[in-house]
């Protein structure tokens, strides 16, 4: 099969690794596969994915722009008919809308990945909800991200399948602390010992919706829970000077590390005792796969799909609001005992739905399984600024 797959970013988030797994595992398979997304992409992906043919496109961009959206969907109707593909799958919510309707009336089975909740903005949702029409499969992260979409008449049931994010679970399971340890935790290389202070982790791009500032108030708030835990900050992000700020303003000095982005997630989990992300919205986090992978009891919003793989009190925490997950992340690491307990059951996990083996083969499965006499046949590309 030809298989273009369609995104608005290429960064270093959740939805763009998925991608980039499916994406090698279908060029190994022997299917010629194209990846489009715009020209806000991060270097890190340069070379890393052997045998896929790529396309930059500087007018697909993330925030709405009319202009520079009408441009985007003339090349992508252009390019699109002229490798004349099988399946487009688009993904997140600008490439997705407005590849669908680039991809509508060519012949091709039009995909869409949902990676998460839906867009909270009424102008994205609407779009959206138009060109559901136009697409043949709905491929989720998650029960509850594809109960979502169909909750808002983004998919339809029959149409709609759950796929989960596959990781390479063996790479988390047998992780050795990183060997620069004693400087991330900020002890002295020389001490006796190096005997590591309770730590938890934060692994997530330094963004909005991850609600750092909010659970950096209420970690300094609760912080005599555990006087000498520690508090790692990984990922990079916009918002990492401002963090900085806020750290020292709120007095927290070496307790709260930040570690800018590490290509080591494995290592860090290792090092940690708990993992923990106080996100306002995800689909289902590939960190809480990582870290009960590495034996790490994950701590997190309610956010909907977590219980999927989270059993709440064995091996990890679902709370209300990212105060609420600084103070049971705390109160954790203050808790060896049943921390250990944790720990123990986190390493039990059955984690065999995430493992990475079935991630792409059961993608492209997904591709064939579709009713196409639920999907309209005409063109739909004016319906977006109707």
């Amino acid at each position: 099969m030809r298989i273009v797959h369609i995104l608005t970013r290429m960064q270093r988030g959740g939805s763009e690794e998925n991608t980039a797994e499916v994406c090698r595992w279908q060029a190994a398979a022997g299917h010629e596969v194209w990846l489009i997304h715009g020209g806000d992409a991060h270097p890190c992906w340069h070379g890393a994915m052997p045998g896929v043919l790529r396309l930059c496109l500087q007018s697909l961009v993330h925030p709405v722009d009319p202009v520079r959206d009408l441009n985007a969907l003339r090349t992508l109707r252009r390019v699109l008919r002229d490798l004349a593909a099988d399946v487009v799958h688009t993904h997140q919510s600008k490439a997705g809308v407005l590849g669908r309707l680039a991809a509508a009336g060519q012949g091709a089975r039009v995909v869409h990945g949902m990676h998460i909740m839906p867009a909270e903005g009424t102008l994205m949702r609407a779009a959206e909800r138009r060109v559901t029409a136009v697409t043949h499969r709905f491929i989720g992260v998650s029960h509850a991200v594809c109960a979502a979409h169909l909750r808002h008449g983004l998919a339809r049931e029959a149409d709609t399948v759950c796929v989960r994010s596959g990781l390479d679970l063996e790479r988390f399971r047998n992780a050795a602390p990183p060997p620069d340890r004693a400087g991330l935790l900020g002890l002295d290389p020389l001490g006796a010992g190096l005997s590591s202070p309770p730590t938890a982790l934060f692994l997530a791009a330094l963004e909005p919706r991850k609600n750092h500032a909010a659970f950096l108030h209420a970690w300094a708030a609760a912080a005599a829970i555990r006087p000498d835990a520690r508090l790692l900050i990984a990922g990079d992000g916009p918002l990492a000077a401002e963090l900085g700020v806020l750290v020292q303003t709120l007095g927290l000095g070496d307790r709260v590390r930040f570690l800018g982005h590490r290509d080591d997630p494995e290592r860090l989990i290792a090092l940690a005792d708990v993992v923990c992300l106080p996100s306002e919205r995800e689909g289902l986090p590939r960190v809480a796969v990582q870290a009960l992978a590495g034996g790490r009891p994950f701590i997190g919003t309610m956010l909907p799909g977590l219980t999927e793989l989270v059993v709440p009190q064995r091996t990890g925490l679902v709370v209300d609001g990212p105060g609420a997950v600084a103070r049971a992340t705390l109160a954790l690491l203050a808790d060896p005992a049943r921390l250990r307990s944790m720990q123990a059951q986190a390493r039990r996990a059955d984690l065999s739905d995430w493992a990475l083996s079935g991630l792409g083969p059961a993608t492209t499965r997904a591709y064939a399984r579709q009713t196409d006499a639920s999907v309209q046949s005409s063109d739909a590309r004016a319906t977006l600024f109707a």
